[in-house]
């Protein structure tokens, strides 16, 4: 069963980010990590477990699609509150980072925090393998 992770209405109702628009420059799924290629252009392609500097995660549009081709437009969030899925099991609290795939997994809080790893601290915790959580980016 596929489950729509972002809405406009659920968006609403976990709080205001900041929202850009690009290309997806892969195959991309609502809810994963992503980041910005370097040469300017407006591509966005999945995060690395190794990723490290500024993070987005891509929404869904109105009306709601799960999935994206590449060239397509895409909306994502970079700073707040969004919905990401997770590689393994996280906590409410836990600092998260990068996984493979454009995922999350709990992050080492002192080691993956201050070397640039982690990207935001779970607000809701979440099972294994793609269960949907919510992030507060920083």
């Amino acid at each position: 069963m596929s489950m729509i992770l972002t809405t406009d209405r659920n968006l609403k109702a976990i709080g205001p980010g900041i929202d850009v628009t690009g290309r997806a420059g892969e195959e991309l799924t609502a809810g994963e990590l992503v980041y910005k290629d370097t040469d300017n252009s407006d591509r966005y392609y999945k995060c690395g477990a190794d990723h490290q500097g500024t993070v987005g995660i891509v929404l869904n549009i109105h009306p709601p699609e799960e999935t994206f081709e590449e060239d397509e437009m895409i909306k994502v969030r970079q700073l707040n509150v969004a919905i990401g899925i997770a590689s393994e099991e996280i906590s409410e609290g836990e600092f998260v980072k990068s996984a493979a795939d454009g995922k999350v997994e709990p992050a080492d809080a002192e080691a993956d925090f201050t070397n640039g790893y982690a990207i935001g601290k779970a607000k809701t915790g979440a099972g294994e393998d793609t269960d949907p959580v919510v992030i507060n980016l920083i």
